[in-house]
């Protein structure tokens, strides 16, 4: 065992000790919560193949919910192997949970980009710049790795390297602004119908909603911006977010005479 690793082991012994800490496993459950609803609208979504809108933009948005589902379930299991004082679980964990959220940026971009851009040539385009960014991202990740991992009381705080923070950053900008566009312009058309009958009016507002809670409070989470109970608290308004995604792909289920092709 690593230096590093046996002055953690011998802090979570200390910390942890005997029993899990009530604080670290309400997270847990936060985290696991997000991912069951992350689950739980990509199978809603492809179980009612003839009641929903067809787009790749809600196909999109499901599979991107589904991958931080997947995020949240690693994330979790992370906090489980701090328990267990299992450093390298742990470490593996994050490891997991860093690489899929490299694919979920790529899946960000699908979505948000399918809807500011109308030319397949021009979302082509942005995907191949999104996917070579993901590229250098796990090759930072997995070069310089972590600069540390503490654990509070309510959470463990892992510090991601300095490079792939930027890579995060530089890539996450862009796709904040589109959703702040996207979601005034749903707020505006909104404001003019005074209706939320048309379902795809509907999924925009929710999505867009589900999206910008995702970003305030997932970003945070992802940059160690927040701190044991605030850490909770991120974690709690991102399960807010996972259920709108869940009432956003619910409200696609109309049926297909009902639609104005």
């Amino acid at each position: 065992m690593s230096e590093k690793n046996t002055f953690l082991c011998a802090t979570l012994e200390y910390i942890v000790g005997d029993t899990m800490l009530s604080g670290l496993l309400l997270t847990m459950i936060i985290s696991w919560l997000i991912a069951f609803f992350g689950v739980l609208q990509f199978w809603l979504y492809i179980k009612n193949q003839d009641y929903k809108l067809h787009s790749s933009v809600s196909q999109s948005f499901s599979l991107l919910w589904l991958s931080i589902g997947g995020i949240l379930f690693f994330t979790g299991l992370n906090h489980l192997c701090v328990w267990l004082v299992w450093t390298d679980g742990a470490y593996a964990m994050l490891y997991i949970a860093q690489t899929i959220l490299g694919l979920t940026l790529v899946l960000g971009c699908w979505h948000l980009m399918g809807r500011l851009f109308h030319s397949l040539r021009a979302l082509s385009f942005v995907m191949w710049v999104y996917a070579i960014a993901a590229l250098a991202f796990w090759f930072m990740l997995f070069r310089f790795g972590f600069e540390s991992m503490q654990v509070t009381y309510f959470s463990v705080q892992a510090a991601l390297n300095h490079p792939a923070r930027i890579i995060y950053t530089v890539m996450f900008a862009p796709l904040f602004g589109i959703v702040l566009y996207g979601l005034v312009r749903s707020l505006r058309t909104f404001a003019l119908r005074q209706s939320l009958e048309d379902p795809r009016l509907r999924f925009e507002l929710l999505s867009g909603l589900s999206l910008l809670v995702l970003a305030l409070a997932g970003t945070m989470d992802e940059l160690s911006l927040t701190y044991d109970w605030a850490t909770a608290i991120a974690r709690l308004c991102t399960l807010v977010g996972a259920m709108l995604a869940y009432f956003a792909i619910a409200g696609l289920r109309v049926p297909t005479e009902e639609l104005v092709v």
